[in-house]
């Protein structure tokens, strides 16, 4: 489980689905909340809401400017000229200009408007006269709905009385209520929506920020490029993309929305939102792996300046503080002695410590000075664009320096046909292509011996296959002539001879069968539970009759009497059966035998311990290699496949040989997991 939580595609795609679950977030608020010229701001209803006021207001203006415009050369208004005026159904009007009234309602009054829902309007009396600025003092206006934000048209007349009011007619009032209530229904669902994104979003975070750095199988923390930069850079990017990119969004959303470009504004800012959560949730997170490795204030400027500020004070004083006491024992020594010793002491300490570090800030000084006495536009431009040279030169030689380290550490790994590429040219993209060169002819390499290791074995399987065959009929045939008296009487011992060396030979071919299937990846094994203990008895009693003919005396002990292990039982009764009959061939004769069986916490241990009755002059590694004999002159019995196919055998079974040799004692060590 914590390979699949610590896996980078994994933690790539919380980022992802965190930035994700942000801008979809985003998109559901301005979508849901800004539709069109409507805005929602969780009214409770209808006639109290900011799209009721927004229409009203708007409807009233026009109508206000189609009467101002009747306005005649003499200032006064004409409202019998207004044309096109809307029918009762969408907008009712009431105009009054002095005594004479206008309205597209029967029995309507200034009063009516003023006590109704969703209306509008205002009036003007000249009766009382002008201010001192030559405006009509007694204006009022109102607005039966809360949402009116536009203000209150005044039509420019300071010669008629008038009133001028406008009220959503029941059509209108219909079809934009219903609009409204589809629109607050949406909003609604989409602040459940955007809440349980959030929610996600959150937890997206909470494991990136617990796994950020940590690699299944190592305790190390993983760092990245950008790790490596100041933490005080890394900050800066992190809440100038967080801060500033939120502000631009901000303010690239409002322009459309003023244009009047809704779905442009609402996509705008989708997309803005994620381009600046993934930036900035991959910045906090190289903030969170320093902090885990413990070299966040080992990466600060600040805190290096201030180490650098404390050596130098430190140096300062323990100069200042050891001339002091070096210069008290020259003056108990004499004026002269003193001389000498503050020569010594500034020529060795001062020049050599101190002096070097006047000697740096003074250089750093000078050059703030510089700058900032030759600060203008040019060369400002000149030294941002070789810092940026610079910064780019050397970011460039970093990352070709890690996916270097990386190409070698996959090669070494096992990993041939890795490639490391896109390296800067020169001394880098050499070293690439000559470690590029190695992997493809450490892959050649390893292609021809898998190739020469797999026709080795096709080659056995082929001819001990064909070699079958004759066999079995020369074998027959011997058999045959074996049963009959042959003339002269010799020829009875060839028969017997000729079917010895064919048994032999036919063994000899069935054992290079067997090793090849086992080495080439064709043999089947049954793994099971199976008792070592009675596994290794049934085996020598089955050899019981070779054992007692041998002379040797055979030690079996054991911690148990069960012990089980998960393995092929055939094959390990063929591995005993390789083990016993070796002792037999090649122990010195009327020795001692011992076959100890211990367990530990997950494994089981077989060793099998007897005194050789030949000199052993083999190598330890190569014993168990296919025709290596521990007898070199090849004079004994034996084919030199026998512990080749114990190894074999044990290894598809998943365990382990050891083969161990101190003098004349040879000694065969099994281990098994349990």
């Amino acid at each position: 489980m914590k390979k699949v939580i610590y896996s980078t595609p994994l933690k790539f795609s919380a980022v992802i689905l965190c930035a994700l679950a942000m801008a979809v977030s985003s998109y559901m608020v301005t979508s849901g909340f800004f539709r069109e010229d409507n805005v929602y701001f969780f009214e409770k209803s209808y006639k109290d809401s900011h799209s009721a006021g927004s229409l009203i207001n708007s409807e009233f203006v026009a109508l206000s400017r189609m009467l101002e415009d009747t306005t005649d050369e003499n200032g006064r208004l004409h409202p019998e000229k207004l044309a096109g005026m809307p029918s009762a159904d969408e907008w009712e009007y009431y105009i009054k200009v002095n005594d004479k009234e206008y309205s597209n309602v029967k029995n309507q009054t200034y009063a009516n408007f003023k006590n109704s829902e969703l209306s509008m309007g205002v009036s003007a009396d000249l009766s009382i006269g002008y201010g001192t600025s030559g405006e009509v003092k007694n204006r009022e206006s109102f607005a039966n709905n809360r949402a009116s934000f536009n203000g209150y048209y005044f039509i420019d007349s300071q010669k008629d009385s008038y009133q001028l009011c406008v009220r959503m007619g029941e059509k209108n009032k219909t079809e934009h209520s219903a609009r409204w209530e589809t629109m607050k229904a949406a909003a609604d669902h989409a602040v459940k929506i955007v809440v349980a994104l959030f929610a996600f979003a959150a937890a997206m975070l909470i494991y990136l920020l617990c796994v950020t750095g940590k690699k299944y199988g190592s305790d190390k923390i993983q760092m990245m490029l950008i790790d490596k930069m100041f933490v005080e850079i890394t900050t800066a990017l992190f809440l100038g993309i967080f801060i500033g990119g939120g502000a631009l969004t901000l303010l690239g959303a409002a322009y459309f929305i003023i244009d009047e470009n809704i779905s442009v504004a609402n996509q705008l800012a989708a997309m803005a939102i994620f381009v600046v959560v993934s930036l900035s949730v991959l910045t906090l997170l190289s903030l969170v792996r320093n902090m885990k490795n413990g070299t966040f204030l080992q990466r600060s400027i600040i805190v290096k300046v201030c180490r650098f500020l404390w050596k130098a004070v430190k140096t300062v004083v323990v100069f200042l503080w050891s001339t002091l006491v070096r210069l008290c024992k020259a003056i108990r020594r004499g004026m002269s002695e003193a001389k000498r010793t503050i020569l010594t002491v500034s020529s060795k300490n001062f020049s050599g410590r101190f002096v070097g570090i006047i000697t740096a800030a003074f250089a750093v000084g000078v050059c703030i000075l510089t700058v900032l006495s030759l600060a203008n536009a040019a060369f400002v431009v000149i030294l941002m664009i070789f810092v940026g040279a610079t910064i780019i030169f050397i970011t460039r030689r970093l990352v070709g320096f890690e996916r270097i380290k990386e190409g070698i550490e996959k090669i070494k790994n096992g990993d041939l046909n890795h490639k490391v590429e896109n390296c800067p040219d020169g001394v880098i993209g050499s070293m690439a292509e000559n470690i590029n060169s190695i992997g493809d002819g450490l892959q050649k390499s390893l292609e021809n011996e898998v190739r020469a290791e797999r026709m080795k074995s096709e080659l056995i399987t082929n001819v001990s296959h064909d070699l079958k065959t004759p066999l079995t009929s020369i074998i027959n045939y011997a058999d045959l002539l074996s049963k009959e008296t042959l003339t002269p009487p010799e020829a009875n011992d060839y028969v017997k001879i000729i079917k010895q060396k064919g048994e032999r030979l036919k063994q000899l071919t069935n054992d290079l069968f067997d090793i090849s299937k086992v080495q080439s990846g064709n043999e089947e094994f049954k793994i099971e539970d199976i008792d070592i203990c009675l596994l290794i008895n049934q085996t020598m009693a089955e050899l019981n009759e070779r054992i007692q003919q041998s002379g040797l005396v055979f030690k079996v002990s054991s911690e148990d009497k069960e012990m089980f292990i998960h393995a092929d039982g055939r094959k390990m009764s063929r591995v005993f059966e390789n083990l016993i009959i070796n002792c037999v061939k090649y122990a010195m004769k009327n020795t001692r035998v011992y076959i100890n069986i211990s367990y530990a916490e997950s494994d089981v241990t077989v060793e099998i311990k007897n005194i050789a009755g030949y000199e052993m002059d083999f190598d330890e590694t190569e014993i168990s290699e296919r025709f290596v004999r521990g007898d070199s002159s090849r004079s004994t019995e034996g084919s030199g496949l026998g512990l080749a196919i114990v190894k074999s055998y044990v290894e598809a079974c998943g365990g382990c040989v050891e083969i161990k040799k101190d003098g004349d004692l040879f000694k065969v060590i099994l281990i098994f997991p349990k």
